[in-house]
């Protein structure tokens, strides 16, 4: 449940997710958010 609130929240701002996993061991879930100037 917890990966796909993180999911919505990077969807909404137009980020992206990408994860590296290797069998047997562990995980990277990498999140990344654009930069937005203020107005």
């Amino acid at each position: 449940m917890g990966l796909y609130i993180v999911g919505e929240i990077v969807k909404y701002h137009e980020g992206t997710i990408t994860v590296d996993s290797t069998v047997g061991k562990d995980s990277t879930f990498t999140v990344t958010l654009p930069i937005r100037k203020k107005a």
